[in-house]
């Protein structure tokens, strides 16, 4: 069936992307736009080297042309 917050996701993404190359006075910004700013930045991903127990995202990336980082961790964890 459908999965409902597909488009919602999608544009969250887009938007935290815009933020992350400092394009967001810019907005909207066009796909190749912000491929190009994308690709500037260095992405890493990791993990804790243990077994996954469901789905998790570890996702960090850095921007060496204004000197920061941001860091993401989540993971499907039962409370």
């Amino acid at each position: 069936g459908r999965r409902r917050g597909m488009a919602a996701g999608r544009f969250a993404a887009w938007w935290a992307l815009v933020a992350i190359t400092g394009l967001l006075d810019e907005w909207p910004v066009a796909p190749d736009q912000l491929h190009a700013a994308a690709a500037s930045l260095r992405w890493y991903r990791w993990d804790t080297g243990e077994p996954e127990t469901g789905w998790s995202l570890r996702l960090t990336i850095e921007d060496t042309q204004r000197r920061r980082a941001w860091a993401l961790s989540a993971v499907d964890a039962t409370l």
